[in-house]
């Protein structure tokens, strides 16, 4: 069953914001760089899967798995293949690993699935085209797209992006709120705090506004098709 390795990539995507800002720019850096993508560790079960994902525009192949041991050794485990290319870096609950094959980035993110156990997700661009992110349409203007993942597998798409502006979180928040109203979302979250929920024609969207420095930033997911109903935590 597809479904819980569908939740295993969106909480993923929840975490990824600084990953893959972080695997675009160390692909950019010659000596860190150039760095064949890791297999799986001993002892790891390949889950598959049978969707799509888009980071920033760039097509991915992805594997999920499930490793013993947990997200720093791991990830160590991992890194040791690659040699001091890679870049391992430690996230809240776990870890991420990445490079680049050649102009090719891959992405490698653990996080603590158990009592050393690592659940983790393996994600390599498919070609070397330019990078095309695409900017959600009811995102108000003046923001800078820093993130834009996109997975879809069995008739559901989900779309998560980080987009940060030189507004303050209480005028950002405000600004979304007018321009998802003009565009027909109907806000179904009681609270009117910085984390809103919205709905509009088989669409789940779910916000978070943060500072950032000295501006602020949105953090967004939009689920579309039939896990819909379901409400995300």
């Amino acid at each position: 069953m597809m479904y819980p390795y569908r939740l295993a990539l969106i909480r993923w995507a929840r975490l990824a914001s600084g990953c893959v800002v972080a695997l675009f720019v160390g692909a950019a850096v010659p000596s860190r760089a150039h760095a064949a993508a890791p297999s799986l560790p001993p002892g790891a079960k390949d889950l598959g899967w049978g969707g799509r994902m888009r980071i920033n525009g760039a097509d991915m192949n992805v594997r999920l798995f499930r490793a013993p041991g947990s997200p720093l050794a791991v990830g160590a485990a991992m890194a040791r293949q690659v040699g001091r290319s890679a870049w391992l870096l430690p996230m809240p609950d776990g870890v991420m690993l990445t490079g680049a094959d050649g102009v090719r980035p891959w992405l490698v993110q653990l996080r603590q699935a158990g009592p050393q156990v690592s659940a983790g997700v393996v994600a390599i661009a498919q070609s070397t085209r330019p990078f095309a992110p695409v900017r959600a349409p009811w995102l108000p203007e003046g923001g800078e797209l820093w993130l834009d993942v996109e997975s879809v597998e069995d008739g559901v798409k989900v779309v998560q992006q980080v987009c940060g502006y030189p507004d303050d979180a209480v005028s950002l928040a405000r600004a979304l709120d007018a321009a998802l109203r003009r565009g027909g979302w109907r806000r179904t979250s009681a609270s009117a705090g910085a984390a809103s929920q919205w709905r509009r024609a088989g669409r789940l969207l779910q916000l978070l506004v943060v500072e950032s420095g000295a501006g602020s930033a949105v953090v967004s997911i939009e689920i579309v098709g039939r896990m819909s109903g379901w409400r995300l935590q």
